[in-house]
This record gives structure tokens, C-alpha cells and sequence, in this order.
């Protein structure tokens, strides 16, 4: 209110000591828990996941679209028309109430209050593994490839098991799904090119196997591989690697180009000079990203259930999207690799529309020493199309949510 000389007089009223505690007991109790957003991460290289402290937080696929486009989306921000076109056209209550639930389920302020038609995430960009490869690259460029490779290799090591965004449809995120892929690829040949400059071969094949396990019969990358498998004096996987190119080819109906057969002869004959290196076993596990919490039990069944005098030969775990089985399985796989001494490989095996799994009995599997896996019914269709087998010596593991 006004004084009599114009001064501002401010009105106070004494609060009661009740309700003054009673607010601060509010904020010290759920308030400050929510402003605490240093122990979330969102992840989209690889299936999405929003992990708060380390540990998953279950995520329906709308929820898991809409968190995606605004972690990828230019300062975390996604507008409610750009939502609308996705999604089919929601109701702006309908949007309002997907920022409201991804603020429950992950017990955090992370998406923005009172935006004015956008949905905001109220985080750092070094908290979204998208961002943070783009810094990562973007530090790399420009670097001698001594110092160059470090960079790559951690950016590498973002992208986890699975397709990127490969558990959201593909018709809502296409243009997203193809932009990584794209930039997957491209970092790969990167680091190939960091590793073989810095001459670390071994590092360079394993890289080169990699990307072409991922990406078949891409012309450049077919290239590096034997670029790669020249540099190393691996002449009989060049020769391998042609004939399953010849086949390939036969059986659409075309021939290879002769550009091919020449590289092919070139890149042998040079192997042929280079006495081969002493290769280690492959281990193509990813990185370990998160710790499992609570499945003591499921490692417990998994080491039974692979000893050798159980007769088990292969373990599958299944349970619902998100559970964590990637996360069991490449955990697992990292403890116990020395009992593996053969290598130990990683294969996304499952096929979405218009993105197709790896071939099992491809280039990567083969150049890893030569094993054929065959299916025993190979053209029983799983619910999503996909081709599966049965095995006589397979044991399922339940993974519960």
C-alpha cells in the first residue's frame, strides 16, 4: 500500500509456527528431491531409455517418443505442433499431460512448468547421449589421430546394443532414426581412419568388422574392411569376404562390378606380402553403461544355466521392453568372458521395418572364425515377422519387469 508521502509500506502478516513448519517440512521433503536433476540421463543411442540415479525408468512408447524428440530436439525443447503431426493430432491436453507424467514417473522437475505450448526438459545437454556425442566428434575434428581416436572411441562407446530408437515406431521417428544411422556409420569410418593413421591395426579391424557386421554391403565400408584385412595379411578373409559378395550378388541376378574384382586383387595380393598378426578372441560386447540393480537371482540362473555340466548350450532371456535383459546379458557377458576363450560376439539379430537385423551367418560371424549358425525351422515367423529357430538345448530365462 501507498504511505502518506508516497513511500511503499509493505504489509506483513506473522505466520503461525505450525504452518510455517509445515511449509518448510514441504520443501525439504519432496521439493528439493525434485529440483535434484544431476542424476538424470536420457539416452537415445540405442532403445530410449530415461534412467534417474542409474536405474530405468518404465516408459510407455508415447512417453518414450515424446521425451526422445525433445532430448534430440534443438535446446530440448519440442513444440506442441510439431507433437501434433507425430502423434496423430492430440489434444493440447492430452500433450500437457505427457510432460506431467514424465515429471511422476521420474520423481524430478525434468520437463519445464508453465512453457507456453512446447514441451521442455529442464536439463544440461551433457545429460542426453545424443548431445554428448555431438561434442565429442565435434572435439575430435581437425585433431592428429593420435589424439583424435580417444575421442572417437568414447563416442563410439555411447551407442548401446539395438538400433538407435529402435523400440519406437519407426513411421514417428524416421527421419530421426535414419539421421543416427547415418551418423553411426559416419563414425565409424572416422575412427577406422583415427586407428589406421595412429597405426593401431588391430583396433582398426575390429572396427571395420564392426561397421561392416552393421552395414553389409556398403561400398565404402567394404573398402575399409579390406583395407583393414590388407594392412594385416588376412588375404584368405579378403577371399572369403568376395566369394559371399559373389553370391549375393548371383542370386538378385547381377554380377559384381569389375572396380570390385580389382580392388579384390590388389588388396590380396598386398595381404600376401604382410606377414599376418596374432589376433586376440573378439569380444564385441558394448560397454558397460549401468550397473544392474536387484538381479542377483537372474545372474545366479544364468551362471547354472551355462555351466557345462548343464547341458545347456544357449540361454535366452525375454521379458518385456525395458526390463533391462540387454543390460543382464552384457553385464553378464563382461564377468565371464575369460570362460569364452573362442571370443565373445554381440549381434543385434532382431529385424524392424525397413531397418533389417544383422545376418547371423555374415561377414562379422565368419571373420570371427568361420562359425555357421543355421536355424532349425527358418521359416517359422515370430509375431513381428522376424525369423526364428527352436534348439534342442536351449534353456528360456524369465526376466521380470
Amino acid at each position: 500500500m501507498w504511505g502518506k508521502r508516497g513511500e511503499i509500506v509493505g504489509v506483513v502478516r506473522q505466520a503461525s509456527p505450525q504452518r510455517h513448519g509445515a511449509r518448510i517440512a514441504e520443501l525439504t521433503s519432496g521439493s528439493l528431491a525434485d529440483m535434484d536433476l544431476s542424476g538424470v540421463r536420457v539416452e537415445v543411442l540405442g532403445p530410449v531409455r530415461l534412467l534417474v540415479d542409474g536405474a530405468p525408468v518404465p516408459l510407455e512408447p508415447r512417453l518414450r517418443t515424446v521425451l526422445a524428440l525433445a532430448a534430440m530436439s534443438h535446446e530440448l525443447t519440442v513444440t506442441f505442433e510439431s507433437l501434433r503431426r507425430r502423434l496423430g493430432d492430440p489434444a493440447e491436453a492430452t500433450i500437457r499431460g505427457y510432460a506431467k507424467e514424465l515429471r511422476r514417473r521420474s520423481g524430478r522437475e525434468i520437463v519445464r512448468k508453465n512453457q507456453i505450448k512446447v514441451i521442455s526438459l529442464a536439463l544440461a545437454k551433457a545429460q542426453v547421449d545424443y548431445w554428448r556425442f555431438h561434442e565429442l566428434v565435434a572435439r575430435a575434428r581437425g585433431l592428429e589421430p593420435g589424439a583424435k581416436a580417444p575421442l572417437l572411441r568414447e563416442a563410439k562407446g555411447l551407442w548401446r546394443s539395438g538400433e538407435p530408437l529402435s523400440d519406437l515406431p519407426g513411421d514417428l521417428v524416421g527421419s530421426e532414426i535414419g539421421e543416427l544411422t547415418w551418423r553411426y556409420r559416419g563414425l565409424l569410418l572416422d575412427l577406422f581412419d583415427a586407428e589406421l593413421a595412429a597405426d593401431e591395426l588391430e583396433a582398426a579391424v575390429a572396427v571395420a568388422e564392426q561397421a561392416a557386421s552393421a552395414f553389409g554391403d556398403d561400398n565404402e565400408v567394404r573398402q575399409r574392411l579390406w583395407q583393414a584385412w590388407e594392412r594385416t595379411g588376412r588375404s584368405r578373409e579378403i577371399r572369403d569376404d568376395l566369394a559371399r559378395r559373389v553370391e549375393t550378388a548371383a542370386a538378385s541376378g547381377i554380377d559384381l562390378p569389375e572396380a570390385v574384382w580389382a580392388q579384390a586383387r590388389i588388396a590380396i595380393a598386398e595381404a600376401g606380402r604382410v606377414k599376418p598378426m596374432s589376433s586376440s578372441p573378439p569380444n564385441w560386447l558394448p560397454p558397460r553403461t549401468v550397473e544392474p540393480r536387484g538381479r542377483d537371482r537372474e545372474f545366479d540362473d544364468l551362471d547354472a544355466l551355462t555351466d557345462e555340466r548343464s547341458g545347456v548350450r544357449v540361454a535366452v532371456i525375454t521379458g518385456l521392453g525395458g526390463a533391462g535383459k540387454t543390460v543382464l546379458a552384457v553385464n553378464w557377458g563382461h564377468g565371464n568372458a575369460e570362460h569364452f576363450p573362442d571370443g565373445v560376439l554381440y549381434v543385434v539379430a532382431r529385424s524392424y521395418p525397413g531397418r533389417p537385423g544383422a545376418d547371423l551367418d555374415g561377414q562379422g560371424v565368419r571373420a570371427a572364425g568361420g562359425a555357421k549358425i543355421t536355424h532349425a525351422h527358418p521359416d517359422q515367423p515370430t509375431a513381428r515377422g522376424d525369423t526364428t529357430g527352436s534348439c534342442r538345448h536351449c534353456s528360456p530365462l524369465s526376466f521380470p519387469a
